[in-house]
């Protein structure tokens, strides 16, 4: 291999990677505190949870409108929407959501639904490949 040699030599480095310390005024307690960089294995481990290409918090998914609806449609709320706007405990239809379900419970529903998409024989993954 050509690059052996500069491959090894970058491996040698990581292995004997040193951190090191620097400070860092914390405003709140008006003083100043020393912080140890990150081990390699600590950077990736940073790396990799950092939220990156337009994934989303939780409530970005749960309040989502057209999620919302769907939720609504497929599990045919209206009824008890309706009834509970009738009865002035919802200002509108989709709060039935809110209102009914907990946040835990939403999360399971569209995990629910993404599985049922998923397992349908629809063509799509035929149209992917």
């Amino acid at each position: 291999m050509e690059n052996l040699d500069k491959y090894l030599k970058k491996i040698e480095e990581n292995v004997n990677y040193k951190t090191s310390e620097y400070e860092i005024k914390i405003e709140s307690l008006g003083d100043t505190m020393k912080i140890r960089t990150l081990t390699l294995a600590e950077k990736r481990e940073w790396q990799n949870s950092v939220p990156a290409n337009g994934i989303k918090t939780i409530g970005d998914i749960t309040e989502n409108k057209a999620m919302r609806k769907i939720i609504y449609n497929v599990m045919d709320l209206k009824e008890v929407a309706v009834a509970a706007k009738e009865k002035g405990l919802i200002n509108s239809y989709y709060d039935v959501l809110d209102y009914l379900f907990t946040v835990e419970d939403l999360i399971d529903i569209i995990h629910s639904i993404s599985d049922h998409i998923d397992k349908k024989n629809d063509g799509v993954d035929d149209l992917k490949n």
